[in-house]
């Protein structure tokens, strides 16, 4: 029983995995300052992202009141999907 619902979840989920992702630019907000050893990690990651998708990965730092800043830009920007 879990084997065919396993594959029913599958087949449902098809469309899904033809979508183009990502469809426009990726922020990826970093509540801390640069230089900082999270900003380098950020800028690491979405470097290799961008080689390996088309570059479309910017980081963008947002320090201040212990990542309230960051918080408060993320959650109030337009929901995308």
């Amino acid at each position: 029983m879990k084997r065919l619902l396993s594959v029913v979840l599958a087949l449902f989920a098809w469309p899904i995995a033809a979508q183009d992702y990502p469809g426009k630019t990726v922020r990826v907000i970093v509540p801390f300052p640069a230089g900082g050893s999270t900003d380098v990690l950020a800028r690491m990651v979405a470097e290799n992202l961008n080689k390996s998708q088309r570059p479309l990965f910017i980081v963008e730092d947002r320090p201040g009141a212990t990542g309230t800043i960051a918080g408060a830009l993320v959650a109030g920007s337009p929901p995308d999907g």
